[in-house]
């Protein structure tokens, strides 16, 4: 008998993708839903075989669905599809609640193949009840400052690019000081630069760590901007107590630390986007700005060719449920960018 599959995720191009691969493979796509409440009841309904799953997603996201998803359907086998799927601490969170599989955006047709193979193999678990932090703990929104000369669905598909980069790099900060790194949904809006701050609600109790081209071919700008008190908080973890976290400014030390720790996450971040758009970009190591937002900012906007323009700002906030520390990834992506990356997704969805 042919699997009946369920696709969950709140990303319109994530799904056409599954969808693809999952039908080329002779699999029954009875469905697809946007966010948790959906799923649940659509299981209920459907009866699927199988249930692939996103984490980020709005109203419900996915680990609180999990248990709602095998309520209504005990034989279900849940497989969990995100672009934060590279975090040891999250898989563990997940096999607890019951999914059986995780694997992480980008994925290679082969990969998700394999990943419902194996599930079709296994019984389905007893779900734990205890959850990771539900998703209204890190708060989301669609904002629209302005007209906006992209269709919903070419928007949708740049957040997704986005959110996948963005996963990518809080796995790597989730490996690098062992605890669970969320993201919320991508926001966007339209807007010139000088007005991100009020956009972003930032102010100068952060200090931006990053700076990202983040293609050599793709001129698109990426700040990563985090509160001061986290900072303090990673270097202290990082370097075992052993640099001195206790004064206003960052030691130079602590500098050094938060720049390796921006190198990681570029080549994360860097190495998700090329495999997701099926490129061989060489991306650019960050420009480190250990200063007050307000500061960094002005750099910025200095640097910038044309400033002033409309420009599409895309950025999610990420932290762990127990708001030890929080930060935002910032996209500063112009029109050129916007029409790179969109037409590398019609490539990919051409296949």
């Amino acid at each position: 008998m042919i699997p009946k599959i369920l696709i969950v995720d709140d990303a319109r191009l994530t799904r056409l993708i599954i969808k693809n691969i999952l039908i080329q493979a002779g699999f029954n796509i009875v469905g697809e839903a946007v966010n948790g409440r959906e799923a649940i009841d659509m299981t209920r309904q459907l009866k699927p075989d199988v249930v692939t799953v996103d984490l980020t997603m709005p109203e419900m996201n996915g680990m609180e669905s999990i248990q709602g998803i095998l309520e209504a359907h005990a034989k279900a086998r849940i497989l969990i599809v995100t672009a934060l799927g590279g975090q040891k601490l999250l898989q563990e969170d997940a096999k607890k609640a019951g999914a059986l599989g995780m694997i992480n955006k980008p994925f290679k047709p082969t990969e998700l193949l394999g990943a419902i193979d194996s599930l079709m193999k296994y019984e389905t678990p007893k779900p734990a009840e205890s959850l990771i932090a539900p998703s209204s703990e890190i708060p989301s929104a669609f904002i629209k400052s302005q007209p906006i000369p992209l269709s919903e669905e070419q928007i949708e598909n740049l957040m997704e690019v986005a959110n996948i980069g963005s996963g990518n790099a809080a796995s790597q900060i989730s490996e690098l000081i062992h605890e669970r790194c969320l993201i919320s949904l991508p926001q966007v809006a339209y807007s010139d630069f000088k007005t991100i701050e009020e956009i972003m609600n930032l102010n100068d109790s952060y200090v931006a760590a990053l700076h990202i081209k983040i293609m050599e071919d793709i001129p698109a700008d990426i700040l990563v901007a985090i509160k001061r008190s986290y900072a303090h908080f990673i270097v202290k973890h990082l370097t075992k107590g052993s640099v001195d976290t206790s004064v206003s400014d960052l030691t130079f030390t602590a500098q050094f630390t938060l720049k390796q720790m921006g190198e990681l996450m570029t080549r994360a971040f860097s190495k998700a986007i090329n495999e997701f758009l099926l490129t061989d970009s060489t991306y650019k190591l960050p420009e480190i700005i250990l200063d007050t937002w307000t500061t960094t900012t002005d750099f910025i906007y200095k640097k910038l060719t044309r400033p002033d323009e409309l420009q599409m700002i895309v950025h999610c906030a990420f932290s762990n449920p127990e708001k030890n520390y929080d930060g935002k990834f910032v996209y500063i992506l112009n029109q050129y960018a916007q029409k790179t990356i969109l037409d590398r997704i019609e490539l990919l969805l051409d296949r």
